[in-house]
This record gives C-alpha cells, sequence and structure tokens, in this order.
C-alpha cells in the first residue's frame, strides 16, 4: 500500500502545479488580451507625435518608469498618462491616482487602495499615487506580440507631467474613426490592426491548448500504466493466496478506483475552480475530455482479465 499511496500523493501534487501553470502563468493571459480587444470596441491602435484631441487617447512615456510599493519592491514598466475624459472610466484619473494591469499588481502585491511612488527624472521627488483600479486584462494595451511582461500603468496627471515627460501619443480608434483619422491626413508613427493581432493571438492560444492536450494525455497515461502495474502486483498476491476470481476482481477494482479514480475527481475538482475563477469554461472541458480519455484507457485493463484466464 506505502508504494501506490506515494503514487496517489505525487499525482496530485503534480495535477495541482501542472494545472496551476499551464492555466494561470501560460493560457489565461493571452485568452484575457484576446477577451479584452473583442470587448473594448476599437479596432485600430495609432502612434503619433501630434495631439488630436477629438480621439480617446493616452500619452505613452519613452522610458519605462519604476514603481516602487510600500515595502520597497520594485518594477519598471510602460507607463501612460491619462489624457482628458475617456471612454474607459480607468483611464479617467485624479493627479494622485494610478490604474495598474494585473501583472503589476501580482509583482507589487497591490490592490485598490494601495499606495505606490514613482519616479520621473523630470522630477527631483518621486510621485506619490493611490491605486483606483486594477485593470481585468493583461497585456500592454496594443502589441501584445512585443509586451511579453504583461506590466503597465495609467497615471493621472498633475498639468506638468504630461507636457515635461517625452513621449507619444496613442489613440484607440474604432473602423469608422479610424477612416476619419486618415481622411483627413493626420500624421501617425506606427499603425495597428487589431484584427491581425486578434488572429496571432488566437492561434497561440490553439497552439498552447494542443501542446497542453498532449502533455496532459501524456502525464496521465504514464501514471496510469505505472500504478496498473503496481496494483496488478498487489492483486496477485490475493490471486495466489487462494482467492475467488469474484473477490480478487472486486479488490482490482477497487484499488484502481482509488488510486486512479480518487486523483482524477481531485483534479477535476480542482480544475473547476481555477476555470470558474477565470471564467473560461472551454479549459474545463478540455480538462474533462482528458480525464474521460485516461479512465477510458485504465477500464481496458480492469476487470480481472488476466485472472480469470488462469482461472
Amino acid at each position: 500500500m506505502i508504494p501506490s499511496l506515494a503514487w496517489l500523493f505525487c499525482v496530485l501534487v503534480m495535477g495541482f502545479v501542472f494545472w496551476n501553470i499551464v492555466f494561470l502563468e501560460i493560457i489565461y493571459p493571452l485568452q484575457r488580451e484576446l477577451d479584452y480587444i473583442k470587448e473594448s470596441g476599437y479596432s485600430y491602435v495609432v502612434e503619433s507625435s501630434n495631439d488630436y484631441e477629438e480621439y480617446s487617447h493616452l500619452k505613452k512615456l519613452e522610458n519605462l518608469i519604476t514603481f516602487t510599493n510600500e515595502q520597497g519592491k520594485r518594477s519598471n514598466v510602460n507607463t501612460y498618462i491619462s489624457v482628458g475624459q475617456s471612454s474607459w472610466d480607468e483611464w479617467n484619473l485624479q493627479e494622485n491616482e494610478i490604474a495598474i494591469s494585473q501583472k503589476m499588481a501580482d509583482k507589487l502585491d497591490l490592490s485598490i487602495g494601495s499606495k505606490v511612488s514613482a519616479y520621473y527624472p523630470i522630477y527631483d521627488q518621486p510621485m506619490e499615487y493611490e491605486v483606483k483600479a486594477v485593470l481585468p486584462y493583461a497585456s500592454d494595451l496594443y502589441n501584445i506580440l512585443e509586451n511579453q511582461d504583461f506590466s503597465y500603468a495609467v497615471v493621472g496627471d498633475d498639468g506638468v507631467l504630461i507636457n515635461r515627460a517625452k513621449g507619444i501619443w496613442i489613440y484607440f480608434l474604432n473602423s469608422q474613426e479610424y477612416e476619419e483619422y486618415y481622411e483627413r491626413g493626420n500624421s501617425y508613427i506606427n499603425r495597428f490592426d487589431l484584427s491581425e493581432e486578434t488572429d496571432d493571438l488566437f492561434m497561440q492560444i490553439i497552439i498552447r491548448y494542443a501542446v497542453m492536450l498532449i502533455l496532459m494525455i501524456s502525464l496521465v497515461t504514464a501514471v496510469a500504466m505505472l500504478m496498473h502495474k503496481e496494483i496488478n502486483r498487489e492483486v496477485l498476491k490475493y490471486y495466489y493466496d487462494g482467492y475467488g476470481i469474484r473477490q480478487v476482481k472486486g479488490i482490482d477494482r477497487r484499488d484502481h478506483f482509488f488510486f486512479y479514480g480518487v486523483p482524477c475527481v481531485a483534479q477535476i475538482i480542482w480544475m473547476k475552480f481555477l476555470i470558474r475563477k477565470a471564467e473560461y469554461p472551454i479549459s474545463f472541458f478540455i480538462c474533462v475530455f482528458v480525464i474521460l480519455v485516461s479512465m477510458l484507457f485504465i477500464t481496458i485493463f480492469v476487470g480481472g482479465r488476466k485472472y480469470g484466464k488462469a482461472n
């Protein structure tokens, strides 16, 4: 029983760690960004050196800014300055307010109401901010494929920073606004078509799901084979000791259920918690599919066929 219990413990630990790493760190950030772009309502992002007030925009600072939490922990992130009234409420900030990405919040252990300071080269003293919003999406607003860190901040303007700090203007435009922007001959440095970006994101997510699926099936199959071998070794002792074939079959099924079925059920419950937390049910269905396939695989061995044949 000790080897079987050891395998049971290993399966549970490996599963918990594996799910956390795969979903929370590899798949969810891209999935959240894809969802955000689809829901945002804008189709193009334009970088320009000129300020056109009639469009929803932010100013992106030229250099990374160092933010420090109250415990002294630091992080360098891309920083934007809110400009006037925006269609996104979380970008409408007072001079002492800041909106941060979830990744930045995780790095600096910040939440709504937390205090954080930022050092700008144009000031002698750091600026102090209070976190107004932790933004529900993951990336650096656009050009996701080049922003793999997924950390950024939007800060309120004190009336000085936006004029003195070097940077470029970032416009978030729907299709109609972009056509108007283009027809007016407004200048731009770069233009990003978010339909191309969402296609790239979608392909990356599909590839990650495929790799995850292969790894899951490989892991479960390997563990199932090892567990089956260990269980058979123990069950054969009952058979050689003269137990009836029906009793041996019952012991075989019971051991397979306990040492394989129980960890599978535990992993499904854990996955359900992760998926519910992140609100991406497709991952849960993939998990259930893999578990069912692997359980079907193990039932090929269950039933005491070898014992019946020997009898």
